[in-house]
């Protein structure tokens, strides 16, 4: 299965990816679990091109 995701912020696309996500794992899978499989590979996706920093100045 292919999954295409994109990060925005606000109403500007930062990036865009296509996950791939291998067919084994989807076999016979309840409509409730496949979603839940995808929503694993796109939260790993975006836990890897995500980066958010601050600093306290005051």
């Amino acid at each position: 299965m292919k999954v295409k995701v994109s990060l925005s912020i606000g109403p500007e696309q930062m990036k865009e990816a296509w996950l791939d996500i291998p067919d084994k794992k989807l076999t016979d899978l309840p409509e409730e679990e496949l979603e839940a499989v995808v929503e694993i590979y796109v939260r790993k996706w975006l836990d890897e091109q995500l980066s958010v920093t601050w600093e306290v100045v005051e």
